[in-house]
């Protein structure tokens, strides 16, 4: 989605541009508000990409009050971008170097 998202942008197809950024917005909010690392960190874990583990020492964890909201914007982040790849083949597959 974020090279769809790019392409968008490039080509000045705002509104699919605005349709993907919007997407991305409440995962980025909770990132801004609590910790870019930290909330990251937990939707990777929570979305079940990935088992991160512990977050390592000079940072400490998401608080608790905070994972419900991280895990419902991850999940429904990677929800998205499992139906737009469905969607849209070209677009969601790494390109290769030229």
């Amino acid at each position: 989605m974020v090279m769809a998202l790019l392409q968008a942008a490039k080509s000045g197809d705002r509104e699919t541009a605005q349709r993907l950024y919007d997407a991305f917005m409440p995962l980025e909010t909770l990132r801004d508000d609590i910790s870019l690392i930290r909330v990251l960190h937990d939707a990777v874990t929570f979305s079940q990409i990935a088992g991160m583990g512990p977050i390592l020492p000079l940072l400490s964890s998401t608080p608790p009050e905070h994972h419900a909201k991280i895990s419902q914007a991850a999940r429904a982040l990677l929800a998205l971008e499992r139906k737009f790849a469905h969607t849209n083949p070209s677009i969601s597959q790494p390109q290769a170097p030229a």
